[in-house]
């Protein structure tokens, strides 16, 4: 559909932007209560990734609160980045909703192994604007 496009076309800008290793794309489908991974990018799991509730875990907790949470540093064990050369933990983690109007609409939720910083962070904080105006258009289009 057309938000697994979105995150798709995001999280690959964000890679050659920020240097991310991984990163999903939830969003949250009108009158749905709930947010469900639309696009992800190098993960590596088993398992699909479960929807998240407003509130429960961080990545809730950042859509309830409407801000950038950043995780620094990222415990052991709490996700690996994998390539033919090898696999490690990610440094940091950052979790971006895209809220508009005090509603998050969808959240980004990526990894790298080097901080996102000054500028970079500042176009992170202005991306929870810019993605929630983008995803009410969309919501309005597909209404």
């Amino acid at each position: 559909g057309n938000a697994a496009s979105l995150g798709d076309l995001l999280l690959k800008n964000m890679a050659g932007e920020f240097s991310i290793v991984q990163g999903i794309f939830y969003w949250q489908k009108s009158g749905e209560q709930v947010y469900r991974p639309e696009a992800s990018y190098a993960l590596v799991r088993e398992e699909n990734t479960p929807p998240v509730h407003p509130g429960t875990g961080l990545t809730g907790q950042a859509a309830a609160d409407g801000k950038v949470v950043v995780i620094h540093p990222v415990p052991e064990n709490y996700g690996v980045v994998a390539s033919g050369l090898g696999q490690s933990s990610p440094a940091y983690v950052y979790i971006v909703p895209f809220v508009f109007e005090g509603k998050t609409m969808a959240i980004l939720e990526v990894s790298t192994f080097r901080p996102i910083e000054n500028d970079g962070f500042t176009a992170l904080e202005m991306i929870t604007t810019t993605g929630g105006l983008l995803m009410n258009e969309m919501n309005n289009l597909n209404a």
